[in-house]
Parts: C-alpha cells; sequence; structure tokens
C-alpha cells in the first residue's frame, strides 16, 4: 500500500509539472496578442455566450484579469436583460464564495492578487447551485472537457456546489481550445467543463 501511495504521489508531482509548463506557454502566447485582437475576441465571445443568457434567469461569470478572455461584455448584456449575476468574491478566511453584480462601478478590488469583486452582501458558497449557466475562465480546455486553470483550485472547489444541469461553459481563445480528447493533464480532483466557448462559437462536450 505505501508502494502505490508513493507511485500515485510521484504521479501528481508529473502532472503539476506539466501543468505548470503549460500554462507559462499559454500565458507567454496571451502575452503576445493586440489590444485589436482582445477586442476582436470579446465580440466573438458576446456572439457564442448571448444564446446562453437566455436559458438562465441566474448565472455565474468573472472578472477578467491580466490577458484573460474579456466576458465583460457578456455580464453587461446579461445584466441589461436583468439576469441575477453571481461573481466570485472571497467571503470570512478567504473562503470562496459569490457576491452579486450590480454594475461595473460598483467592483472593487477586496484581496491583494484578487480580481475586482462587487461590494455587496458575501453569499454562502451554495449560491452557485442557482445558477444554470456558469461561464468559468481557462487556460485551455479540450474535447473531453479537461480545464486548465491558473493553477489556484477555485473552480475545482466552487464547481463542487454546481447545480448537475448547469451549462458549465470555460472560455479560451480560440488557439487554447484543443479538439482531442483527454489531451490535457489532469488529477483527480480537477473538475469538467461540459461546454466551451471560443471566439469562433459555442461547443457542447461530453
Amino acid at each position: 500500500m505505501d508502494m502505490e501511495q508513493n507511485f500515485d504521489a510521484v504521479a501528481e508531482e508529473d502532472i503539476e509539472e506539466a501543468k505548470s509548463t503549460l500554462r507559462a506557454k499559454v500565458r507567454a502566447k496571451r502575452k503576445q496578442l493586440t489590444n485589436a485582437q482582445r477586442t476582436e475576441a470579446a465580440a466573438g465571445i458576446l456572439r457564442a455566450a448571448t444564446p446562453l443568457l437566455e436559458r438562465a434567469h441566474t448565472l455565474a461569470a468573472y472578472v477578467p484579469v491580466n490577458s484573460e478572455p474579456d466576458i465583460m461584455a457578456v455580464v453587461d448584456a446579461a445584466w441589461a436583460a436583468q439576469k441575477k449575476i453571481l461573481l466570485p468574491r472571497l467571503g470570512p478566511k478567504l473562503s470562496r464564495t459569490w457576491a452579486l453584480y450590480r454594475g461595473r462601478e460598483d467592483l472593487q478590488v477586496h484581496a491583494p492578487g484578487r480580481p475586482p469583486a462587487p461590494s455587496g452582501e458575501v453569499l454562502d458558497p451554495r449560491a452557485i447551485t442557482q445558477a444554470k449557466v456558469l461561464f468559468i475562465p481557462a487556460l485551455s480546455i479540450d474535447r473531453s472537457g479537461n480545464r486548465l486553470g491558473q493553477g489556484g483550485g477555485w473552480y475545482d472547489h466552487v464547481l463542487e456546489n454546481a447545480a448537475p444541469d448547469a451549462c458549465i461553459c470555460g472560455i479560451v481563445y480560440n488557439h487554447e481550445y484543443a479538439d482531442a480528447e483527454d489531451v490535457l493533464p489532469t488529477a483527480g480532483h480537477d473538475k469538467k467543463v461540459n461546454a466551451v466557448i471560443t471566439p469562433a462559437g459555442l461547443l457542447y462536450l461530453n
């Protein structure tokens, strides 16, 4: 049994090393994108995401930072349609939770290194169960729904509370979607997505 545990530990280290290498490559390529390319990508993402806005009264999204695909036009479109929009927010004792979007002017940085978040009430982590559509960031996604995240484990944790019938939609640039099965390094705790949006369109997975 100890031997098996040692092999598992080595395998886990190899997976994390592979993830780190891939993250560095994706981030480096994102930095090379021009402002015009980012703007064009954001427009394509809005077109692809718009049909999903019609199927949910409550949805979850994120505030992009650094070179993440910009979905704020999607958030604003949902806001204009009077949808409830949950955004990530650090809660007491650094708990991973949510708060309701109330417009861009309400977004504030509440903790160093974290994206801006709503200033309103910190909601129970299980509030995410209300969302029928979840737009979540990713560095890469493959055809099997495997998702490469930033490495903090935020979404692997919060997706445990997602509704079973929710559309969990990863957002990436066109070249970050791998149209092949199980090509991304994954660990046992990694949560999958069941849809992907790129500037080229919406694709359901699994």
